[in-house]
């Protein structure tokens, strides 16, 4: 009986571990430009975890929210075959029973900067030992930004990485979105990509969020609605002096 037992302990000792992994919404388009999408998923935890760490990376970009508040605003830039996680530390948000977590994630699409290589796949990516990114995520379009393809011309002629985003708050995620009891069955199942161009397991990031310091205006130089409309210039002096001596009408 004893040997028994070792050979099963042993069996399950050797047992294939579920390794996480990048999601995206369809192998059909895999790199699409501009396009926002949401990605959702809903954890029960029977108790909170001693370790809530977990790491998150995103191709292109990502915000995310647990239990309806908005922990990471960004993930680090990079090249995409040397794809890093930032490490997020979800302690603060989490509770037992049902947790929400919910991206948005913004594909740029295959424009390549100094700063990061050409877009040759969206994903998303998390992993801890309470969460991990697979087929069961739901994902749906972000219904509140229009779908363009439309690049911000630099001054020297060159294709910046940004997008004009035109944006409805109307058409977006409803508070309830971050509500266990939200229904999602109208989203897709997130699929499981298995030959994308990143590390299968990126490392983090040397400097963990980075980027997630509040800072405040100085001061508001005007707010409301244009008085007038200021001439476009690809002169960026000129637009800064357009800008200043802009008026605003109070909103009513």
């Amino acid at each position: 009986m004893f040997r028994i037992l070792q050979i099963a302990a042993l069996a399950l000792a050797l047992a294939p571990v579920a390794r996480p992994s990048w999601i995206w919404t369809t192998s059909t388009d895999p790199a699409p430009k501009n396009r926002f999408t949401y990605f959702r998923k809903v954890v029960t935890l029977d108790r909170l975890p001693a370790d809530a760490t977990f790491l998150f990376s995103a191709d292109s970009n990502a915000r995310l929210w647990i239990n309806g508040t908005l922990v990471c605003r960004k993930v680090t830039r990079y090249h995409e075959q040397r794809a890093t996680a930032d490490t997020v530390d979800a302690a603060p948000y989490l509770r037992k029973g049902a947790n929400v977590l919910l991206v948005l994630h913004h594909n740029w699409g295959p424009i390549v900067t100094f700063q990061r290589s050409g877009n040759v796949h969206a994903g998303l990516y998390l992993e801890s030992p309470w969460i991990r990114t697979d087929a069961s995520w739901r994902w749906r379009t972000a219904p509140e930004f229009a779908a363009h393809d439309q690049q911000i011309v630099g001054v020297t002629g060159d294709h910046r990485i940004r997008y004009p985003q035109v944006a409805d708050g109307r058409l977006g995620m409803p508070e309830a979105v971050h509500d266990p009891a939200f229904d999602d069955a109208a989203w897709q199942p997130a699929a499981e990509v298995k030959d994308g161009p990143w590390p299968a397991k990126p490392a983090p990031v040397e400097i963990p969020l980075q980027r997630e310091i509040r800072v405040e205006p100085t001061r508001v130089l005007a707010a409301g609605r244009l008085a007038d409309v200021q001439p476009l210039s690809d002169d960026p002096l000129s637009m800064a002096a357009g800008i200043r001596k802009a008026r605003c009408r109070p909103v009513q």
